[in-house]
């Protein structure tokens, strides 16, 4: 197994949609999660997210 190293907004961006899922889990509502929420969550811009996104799905 290799080392993942992530950065700190990478970081933050994870806990951000944990928290998310966990918020709408406790509402038994759908879960709806997008990038614009969570740009606003972070105070980063809506593509600064999809880059976050990107990196991470390549890992």
């Amino acid at each position: 197994m290799r080392e993942i190293t992530l950065k700190k907004n990478e970081i933050c961006f994870l806990k951000s949609v944990c928290d998310l899922i966990e918020n709408n889990i406790n509402s038994e509502n759908k879960i709806n999660i997008n990038a614009f929420q969570i740009s606003k969550d972070l105070g980063i811009t809506y593509n600064g997210v999809r880059k976050i996104i990107k990196r991470l799905k390549e890992i």
